[in-house]
């Protein structure tokens, strides 16, 4: 289900900058800057899209090779086989989350710097989003780690 939840948002992104690039190409003054607007919203894109993939890769990855897999300290090889099939489930959960939290935070920054291109061009975008995925971000491995152990003790 979340991944329905990543992909949709990633068409809101591109279907926001396909939108966004006339209004800004017919209301910014074409002195280089519209180029480097556009070329930042597309690479976010890319960048949402390549996230999204690798953060839902992580529960196969995990599978296959428990040791390249690791939450701070602690790595899935550090499990028992019994206990990482126990953690499984949680593990997809969390990239899960992760996946739609970051797909959310990156519409958000692109909504928002395509507003600001159009208000003025030469104003520094808002930074904010990117502070509050990285707060999510951080929040959600917490939690599910934490998780990870509870689950794993048999608890």
């Amino acid at each position: 289900m979340i991944m329905f939840l990543s992909a949709g948002l990633i068409a809101y992104s591109y279907f926001e900058i396909r939108s966004g690039l006339p209004a800004i190409a017919a209301q910014v003054p074409s002195h280089g800057v519209p180029g480097a607007i556009t070329a930042s919203l597309w690479i976010s894109l890319f960048v949402e899209i390549f996230l999204t993939g690798t953060l839902l890769v992580v529960p196969w990855i995990s599978r296959a090779y428990p040791e390249a897999v690791h939450f701070g300290v602690r790595r899935m090889s550090d499990y028992t086989p019994e206990q990482r099939e126990r953690i499984m489930p949680l593990l997809k959960q969390m990239m899960g989350m992760m996946s739609g939290a970051y797909n959310l935070f990156s519409g958000m920054g692109i909504h928002m710097r395509i507003q600001d291109a159009l208000w003025d061009p030469r104003r520094r975008p808002n930074l904010w989003w990117m502070a509050g995925a990285l707060v999510s971000l951080g929040a959600i491995t917490y939690y599910y780690v934490r998780r990870f152990d509870e689950e794993a003790s048999g608890g």
